[in-house]
């Protein structure tokens, strides 16, 4: 499904991006990766320079996405 018509400050890098990962490049800003994973859902922001570890993550688990309520 794409939906982003007309966008010109995100790109989604479709040569990058799989099942697990879908890779956003932000323009003049950095790329954006979200994982899929069995306990949730992961977002890293990485610079555009070269580095190795994302300078800002954050993370929602399934319990976060689906809160049980109490009976």
């Amino acid at each position: 499904m794409r939906t982003i018509e007309n966008q010109d400050r995100f790109k989604i890098d479709e040569g990058a991006s799989d099942e697990t990962y879908l890779y956003v490049d932000v323009k003049d800003r950095g790329t954006v990766i979200i994982k899929f994973e069995d306990e949730g859902i992961v977002v890293d922001v990485f610079p555009f320079q070269v580095a190795d570890e994302p300078c800002a993550t954050t993370w929602a688990h399934l319990s976060d996405l689906f809160p049980q309520e109490d009976n």
